[in-house]
């Protein structure tokens, strides 16, 4: 009995946690389409910086993420969020509408990399 109600609670506990395992994040300037290097991505708790060619890879980002949203910041450019949603198999990226951003420019997901186009302030 005991050994049943350990395996119950445990996979309780496990599928009350949320995986973000692998997140790839390109970051340019929106007007000359450049990378942009050094820009903090932020998501939960864990901070990244993109690499020369404004790459980063967010990877083994695991437990409970109650908070999906991503952030990009880079100083001389606008603030980036972004909120990122798992839903029946489906990854959606959601941003607010009274965000700075143009909702049709300022991001686009292609293949496994979301691109996230920085506007300068």
């Amino acid at each position: 009995m005991t050994t049943r109600l350990i395996s119950l609670l445990l996979i309780v506990f496990l599928s009350s946690c949320d995986y973000f395992t692998d997140q790839k994040v390109y970051v340019v300037d929106n007007i000359n389409m450049k990378p942009i290097e050094e820009a903090t991505v932020h998501i939960a708790s864990y901070e990244f910086q993109t690499d020369t060619s404004g790459f980063c890879h967010m990877s083994q980002v695991t437990g409970d993420l109650t908070e999906r949203t991503i952030q990009v910041f880079k100083d001389g450019y606008k603030d980036f969020s972004l909120t990122v949603e798992l839903d029946d198999g489906y990854i959606l990226y959601k941003q607010k509408l009274d965000s700075t951003y143009s909702v049709d420019n300022s991001f686009a997901v292609l293949t496994d990399t979301l691109v996230v186009f920085m506007e300068r302030l």
